[in-house]
């Protein structure tokens, strides 16, 4: 077998709390992420996923562990040169995109800055364009500012942002929770066909099972920042291994938004 793109090496994280107690956020957890593939990671709120997708991106200082990227060791804390040397192979899409992108800069101003920062040389409005019009919005919209645009827009804009540089690996951490069912099954389905054109491996953090069910090859479920159980996507969903998961499982999720229309 080839070597993983992703390995993840008894990662931890430990925050320290006024008058010297701790909260283990993240606790020994270990998996491996292959090229192409999409690991859904799934749990209930403050079971450590999107603490966990931070620190793959060296976004969250690791307690302890290794990260692992295409054989390589990142770093245990990130320097402005870390960031900027491995934005152009993993990128992240995150839950609010209102959050991340400048009200003073226009969509296009946004797009354009992780081009500049890899030291894109000539125009990037022609790569603008094309990634506007990938993720389904007008070419024309570039000269617009988020507060125009809806939340399906803006985070198909986010989505635009993360894959620009063309990166190998997306951390997708609840990209599509703040938004209605309707809109939602849109940008899976963007997702989906990104990950088919590109090649993307996906770490794909999500509460909704049934959005994890559509997406994912495998499917990691975490607890109270313990990895509880690793399966392929069919079998973790006919036949759970640890109670948990069939406890996550004992609430059917609602008919899958990302399956397109036939009729």
């Amino acid at each position: 077998m080839s070597e993983p793109l992703l390995e993840i090496t008894g990662l931890t994280r430990r925050y320290r709390l006024p008058g010297g107690s701790s909260l283990l956020a993240v606790d020994n957890v270990s998996f491996t992420l292959a090229r192409g593939e999409v690991l859904g990671l799934v749990g209930e709120s403050g079971s450590g996923k999107s603490t966990l997708g931070r620190m793959v991106l060296g976004l969250e200082e690791k307690s302890a562990g290794e990260v692992r990227f295409r054989g390589e060791t990142l770093p245990r804390r990130y320097r402005r040169a870390d960031f900027q040397r491995y934005a152009r192979s993993m990128q992240m899409v995150f839950q609010d995109p209102y959050a991340t992108l400048n009200p003073r800069l226009t969509i296009g101003e946004s797009l354009a800055e992780p081009l500049r920062l890899q030291g894109w040389r000539g125009d990037p409005a022609p790569r603008v364009r094309e990634w506007l019009e990938r993720v389904g919005l007008a070419a024309s919209m570039a000269g617009r500012y988020p507060h125009e645009f809806s939340g399906g827009q803006r985070q198909r804009i986010g989505i635009a942002r993360a894959l620009i540089t063309e990166p190998e690996m997306l951390v997708c951490d609840e990209p599509t929770s703040a938004l209605d069912v309707s809109v939602q099954a849109q940008v899976i389905n963007l997702l989906a066909d990104l990950r088919r054109e590109m090649g993307l491996a996906m770490l794909f953090i999500a509460h909704d099972l049934a959005v994890v069910r559509y997406l994912a090859d495998r499917v990691a479920v975490m607890k109270s920042g313990q990895l509880l159980e690793v399966a392929p996507t069919e079998q973790l969903f006919t036949a759970p291994s640890h109670p948990f998961t069939r406890h996550l499982l004992a609430v059917r999720p609602r008919p899958e938004p990302g399956r397109r229309r036939t009729d």
